[in-house]
């Protein structure tokens, strides 16, 4: 009985880290600073910026797929309306490729 109360532990820990661990940064309750900083150790990062809203914001166009282009991007950060960081991928409409 107390193996199986510990293994039943052990899981809602493990969940609960998983979850942890997938949660994306909100970025209207970050400072503007922390989130270029984030954005520029890590690449590219999927902030949260709004209530039902998210999107990947990338730090150069590295971290975008091959039919698609950098602009420029801003969001509200904790202490700006609008943040400038860096870029967001966007698709490139040209099919010359």
């Amino acid at each position: 009985m107390k193996t199986n109360f510990f293994k039943a532990f052990v899981c809602l820990l493990l969940v609960g880290w998983a979850t942890q661990a997938l949660a994306r940064p909100d970025a209207r309750r970050m400072t503007c600073s922390a989130i270029q900083n984030l954005i520029k150790q890590q690449g590219s990062v999927v902030f949260t910026t709004g209530q039902y809203t998210w999107d990947t914001y990338v730090s150069d166009g590295r971290y975008c797929g091959r039919r698609s282009r950098t602009a420029p991007a801003k969001i509200p950060s904790s202490d700006k309306k609008k943040c400038v960081v860096n870029y967001q991928c966007r698709q490139n409409f040209n099919t010359d490729d």
